[in-house]
């Protein structure tokens, strides 16, 4: 019953909230920036499995909001209809998607890690082969580019989808911090020459 799924949920919520804290503090604690990329595949999957709950939750008709469309706040009509349920059910919603744009501002920012790290990398074999150490534009340059494309796309997909679960409890500050790392993510990406 709602009850027990309520019960399901709000443990699922709290074991997403702490895997989250422990990803932040393993990627706040790393020197390098080496392991940013799987450490945001692991923030992508919180954010999924809270967007998963906040359906749950929400009932059928709940889908990830697109931006600037106000996220899902409140539960299915089956809480709401139990006393006893409603407020909580409600604080846990509004918890599920402060994780889920938590999960997926972190996985965003830990994508442009990585491709700090890929830079910082590429620099230094720009360096040597100045010295003479390496031949020209090699195919692991290459293979750095499209995969600093690559993730630097993925970081914007992640602020977006962070932005879309933000709501209107979420701080000014918070939100325009969030909106100024999106545009940056977008200026980031590779232009497209025009034909």
């Amino acid at each position: 019953g709602s009850p027990e799924i309520l019960h399901r949920l709000f443990l699922r919520h709290r074991a997403m909230q702490l895997s989250l804290h422990q990803v932040e503090v393993l990627a706040s604690s790393q020197t390098s920036n080496s392991n940013a990329a799987e450490a945001a595949r692991e923030c992508m999957a919180i954010g999924v499995e809270m967007e998963t709950a906040a359906r749950l939750l929400g009932g059928s008709d709940v889908s990830v909001p697109k931006p600037g469309e106000a996220p899902p706040i409140h539960p299915a009509p089956a809480f709401a209809k139990i006393r006893s349920l409603d407020t909580p059910s409600r604080t846990l919603m509004r918890d599920i998607r402060r994780t889920a744009a938590g999960g997926w501002l972190l996985a965003g920012v830990l994508f442009e890690n990585a491709v700090a790290d890929l830079s910082e990398n590429n620099t230094d074999r720009t360096k040597k082969k100045s010295s003479g150490l390496f031949s020209s534009t090699s195919k692991s340059d290459l293979n750095n580019e499209d995969e600093r494309a690559g993730l630097r796309r993925l970081a914007l997909e992640c602020f977006t989808r962070a932005l879309a679960w933000t709501g209107e409890d979420t701080p000014e500050v918070e939100r325009e911090a969030l909106l100024a790392r999106l545009a940056r993510a977008q200026n980031a990406l590779p232009k497209r020459p025009q034909k």
